[in-house]
């Protein structure tokens, strides 16, 4: 219903200012950035050990992808901002966006050669509610 949605609009708004107040009272990163700072900051295991490597696949100026802790899927990536928070794909710069495309297609060849096939993904994008732009006059 569009109370609903209403609702949970003001809701989101009033959490995320709540958050960024949070963030700038303490310091703190989002979460999301805070796990990018965590992942990019792990020391690769010693050569000689038995260790687990690196978590990152995939890292550029704008992007670090990784295999989150908490997969589930085999073959699982978590894709997220390295250095600031992106609300939703229409507040990204070009440059970003540049990054973004050529993170997920250095993901998407790689997948596709290690099973020597078309690899078939599913993906989802986390982002706040963007308004829906108005139905062209005349169309569907």
């Amino acid at each position: 219903s569009r109370s609903g949605t209403c609702s949970l609009l003001k809701e989101h708004a009033i959490d995320s200012s709540s958050t960024h107040a949070l963030d700038a009272a303490f310091g703190k990163p989002s979460l999301l950035l805070g796990y990018s700072a965590w992942e990019l900051s792990q020391p690769p295991p010693p050569l000689d050990s038995d260790q687990v490597g690196s978590r990152i696949i995939a890292a550029n100026k704008h992007f670090l992808a990784v295999v989150p802790y908490w997969a589930i899927w085999p073959y699982e990536v978590l894709l997220l901002p390295s250095h600031r928070q992106i609300a939703s794909l229409a507040e990204m710069t070009a440059s970003e966006q540049d990054a973004l495309a050529q993170i997920l297609g250095h993901l998407t060849k790689g997948l596709d050669n290690i099973f020597q096939c078309s690899f078939p993904y599913s993906m989802g994008i986390h982002q706040r509610p963007v308004p829906l732009a108005p139905a062209p006059s005349g169309g569907v």
